[in-house]
């Protein structure tokens, strides 16, 4: 890719305006739709409350909350980490501990932290700001952590730089052949790479993506596969 992951996605947004990029459940388990346009609006006002080069950790499920707090630090280059949102009080408040998160972007009231202001609410979701400032350096190149495969609690996470984010995105293009009438679901949780990987590709490419936290064992997951019309579905291993 010439351009950059970042450049893709800000051209992506305004290029695909009223196309469908997330169809999702809400609090009301009511099937809604996302179009790029209104996703653009989303990502432009959460922007306005984060800082480029500072850390936020994201309490991750398959919902649009989380993606859009996802692309807003992407593109505004603050850098994320992600874990998954059902994680125990006591693993999450060491990860809080060990790395001192700027932010945290989470269901509101899921945690009681100290030294955490609110700062803005969306939905369910609503962003908590450090008081005290951090001085702590991050790498530029630093895009994304994420949890190691078999991660229990303990703080192990791999780093992602952008560049790793823009070959693993053209990579996946062009070994799945992803055009923007694709429409996928997510199958895996968006905290896993290959999860995630699908979520910034689809992206790119204008197609639509099923926001789910159904598992493919469940029927109701299968009934949604067929009534939105997917064309794709991914999985490791063991999903097969």
């Amino acid at each position: 890719m010439e351009k950059s992951y970042v450049e893709f996605c800000g051209e992506s947004l305004e290029k695909y305006g009223d196309r469908i990029a997330y169809t999702y459940v809400n609090a009301k388990n009511t099937l809604r739709h996302m179009s790029f346009r209104l996703l653009l609006k989303n990502i432009s006002i959460f922007r306005k409350y984060i800082k480029e080069q500072k850390l936020m950790l994201i309490f991750v499920n398959n919902n649009i909350e989380s993606i859009v707090g996802y692309l807003s630090g992407i593109i505004e280059k603050t850098k994320v980490i992600m874990i998954r949102g059902n994680l125990h009080k006591e693993p999450c408040n060491k990860i809080v501990t060990d790395f001192k998160p700027d932010y945290l972007w989470m269901k509101t009231n899921a945690l009681s932290l100290e030294g955490y202001s609110s700062k803005f609410a969306w939905n369910e979701y609503s962003l908590y700001e450090r008081e005290e400032k951090s001085d702590i350096l991050i790498n530029e190149d630093i895009a994304l952590l994420l949890p190691t495969s078999g991660t229990t609690g303990a703080s192990k996470f791999v780093k992602l730089t952008y560049e790793n984010i823009e070959n693993n995105t053209r990579d996946i293009i062009d070994a799945l052949m992803v055009s923007k009438e694709s429409v996928t679901i997510t199958s895996l949780p968006i905290y896993y790479t290959y999860g995630l990987s699908l979520i910034n590709t689809y992206l790119v490419q204008g197609a639509r993506v099923i926001l789910t936290t159904l598992s493919y064992f469940q029927s109701e997951f299968w009934e949604l596969f067929r009534r939105e019309k997917v064309s794709s579905v991914s999985g490791v291993p063991f999903f097969y």
